[in-house]
């Protein structure tokens, strides 16, 4: 009975309850292969009702990491609004197909898809580094249960963490990478989501702002997406060993306008401020360097390139 009501806090009505079993040790969450519309059986993860050794969750050793469908619409992932891709497009320009959101947990997921019914995908992570594993040479990349997503790349993809991804480094780094692997592996701009603390300052995740919103989840879901960030929400420095920046073979900047022998007025994809009071000729200036770069000419002994 506490495992019920625990999903009911979170938004998740009964008929949601497939795939969920109640253990000793606390909510058991089963996964499912999309790919023969059954439940592993080597592989699900339980949420302790009372943490142990520091850990919220625990799984069979050695079975790695998967994504998480919730089940109820893991059956019709595979299906699209439109048959013709093209004929999808809206005056906007968003696919009708169903976007994808990715969120944090099992019982998030499970909360989200109940709130919007099969109008989304949605995609639970383990954890928030839970989407992919580390390779060979050291970087983290998508796990193939990705691929299982028909025509991810058409689609309009969401990434939802919990809120703490704004104070958090380790779960703001999480999200970057992810973001960067999606676009790279598949072409997907994901759009960032930002959920807000409690009043307190209490970390808040998608299946409080559902349970908090109640009918008017549906307004608030719609400026979330609106809202939505669709570059990257920090740039995170790149960690770099001293042997790679000495190893590093820099390109040398093309030169586009040069003396020749030392300097150079213009770099190819670099920035030049030009500063001076007003009314001493800025303007008739750059109106002579573009036109030296147009014709050749030379530009106060400057040539270009």
């Amino acid at each position: 009975p506490h495992h019920i009501r625990q999903l009911e806090l979170s938004g998740i009505p009964y008929v949601d309850h497939l795939g969920l079993e109640s253990t000793k040790e606390g909510l058991k969450f089963k996964y499912m292969n999309v790919k023969t519309k059954a439940f592993f059986k080597d592989f699900s993860r339980v949420r302790y009702d009372r943490e142990k050794a520091g850990q919220k969750y625990t799984q069979p050793a050695g079975s790695g990491m998967k994504l998480y469908f919730p089940p109820t619409y893991a059956l019709s992932m595979d299906e699209t609004i439109s048959a013709n891709w093209w004929s999808a497009l809206t005056k906007e320009g968003e696919l009708k197909s169903r976007p994808v959101v990715i969120c944090e947990g099992e019982k998030k997921a499970l909360s989200l898809q109940a709130a919007l019914s099969s109008r989304v995908i949605v995609v639970g992570l383990g954890g928030c580094w839970n989407w992919g594993k580390k390779a060979e040479d050291g970087d983290r990349k998508l796990l193939k249960d990705w691929q299982l997503i028909k025509d991810l790349k058409s689609r309009l993809v969401y990434i939802c963490l919990d809120s703490d991804v704004s104070t958090n480094p380790k779960v703001a780094h999480a999200e970057y990478l992810l973001q960067q692997q999606l676009r790279e592996t598949f072409g997907v701009r994901a759009r960032l989501i930002t959920l807000y603390p409690g009043k307190n300052g209490e970390k808040v995740g998608i299946d409080d702002l559902i349970v908090s919103s109640g009918e008017s989840f549906e307004y608030k879901w719609k400026e979330l997406r609106r809202d939505a960030l669709i570059g990257y929400r920090f740039r995170l420095p790149e960690f770099v060993t001293g042997n790679k920046l000495v190893t590093a073979d820099w390109p040398r900047a093309e030169a586009i306008l040069t003396d020749r022998k030392y300097a150079s007025l213009l770099i190819q994809g670099g920035t030049t401020f030009l500063h001076a009071s007003t009314g001493v000729g800025k303007t008739w200036m750059l109106l002579q360097l573009a036109i030296s770069l147009v014709t050749g000419k030379e530009f106060l002994g400057f040539h270009p390139n």
